[in-house]
């Protein structure tokens, strides 16, 4: 693998982790408004993120919960 690969792959890794971040932040904020249930949560965050398709937002949701569900344990 060459030095630009690899700095490619990074380059896109945290290019991801950036994007997660900001979607799990406005998880948190939602669920902090109490407004919904966050298991609805999936087609909020395609309304706020036109990116996201609908799998890749329930994906994101379950990534953001199952997350949630470590970070209480702490």
């Amino acid at each position: 693998m060459s030095c630009r690969t690899t700095s490619l792959r990074r380059e896109g890794t945290e290019e991801k982790m950036m994007k997660q971040d900001t979607y799990y932040e406005y998880l948190d904020e939602l669920r902090d408004s109490g407004l919904i249930d966050m298991f609805g949560a999936a087609k909020y965050l395609e309304r706020e993120f036109p990116e996201l398709e609908h799998k890749e937002a329930v994906s994101v949701l379950q990534g953001w919960m199952d997350s949630h569900a470590q970070r209480s344990v702490c």
